[in-house]
């Protein structure tokens, strides 16, 4: 069958012309609009990851999701701990900050830089057995999402627990499509 889809007549960016981008339109606009279900791809591929850990990094994400709506986190801070480790694997030194990045848009400047940071407050629990400065958080202090990174730490920190059930991710589903349904801030 073939691609009945209208296809550009660029192959360079630089010879395309405003029909181009009149076919271009739509298609990067529902690509926007189908992001969050990119992300629920990445967190997939997590499944079955878990290594020396008792739980996979799939599961792990939901976990520490699921204690964040335990504490009353607001809706987008649990958006954001579900996703928070989603890039551990393709960018292992530097997932936190991939990971806001791509939920930059929809996401508070707290959340942000909370998500960039987390594994230097995460390290707080567990730097000293490898010879390193658990107290390096402290050279944020004075920062306004400080505290917020603290609290999400302590999420991150327990959410390794096979004994802790989650709720599936179908639970958090209507979280994510509301925060990325919000018209994105550049």
């Amino acid at each position: 069958m073939p691609d009945m889809v209208k296809k550009v007549a660029f192959s360079w960016l630089e010879h395309s012309s405003k029909e181009d981008h009149q076919i271009l339109a739509p298609y990067l606009a529902e690509e926007k609009e189908r992001a969050w279900e990119h992300l629920i791809d990445l967190l997939h591929t997590q499944r079955g990851h878990e290594g020396p850990l008792l739980v996979d990094m799939y599961t792990h994400n939901l976990q520490t999701a699921a204690y964040a709506e335990r504490d009353g986190a607001d809706e987008e801070t649990v958006v954001c701990a579900l996703f928070h480790d989603v890039a551990h694997y393709v960018s292992p030194y530097t997932h936190g900050r991939v990971v806001a990045e791509m939920l930059r848009p929809f996401i508070s400047d707290t959340n942000y830089w909370l998500l960039v940071n987390h594994t230097v407050f995460q390290s707080y629990y567990s730097a000293h057995h490898l010879g390193r400065d658990r107290h390096a958080r402290e050279r944020h202090l004075g920062e306004p999402w400080y505290e917020a990174a603290v609290r999400f730490a302590t999420w991150d920190q327990r959410a390794f627990d096979p004994s802790f059930q989650v709720p599936p991710l179908d639970h958090f589903l209507p979280a994510v499509r509301r925060v990325f349904g919000r018209p994105p801030k550049f």
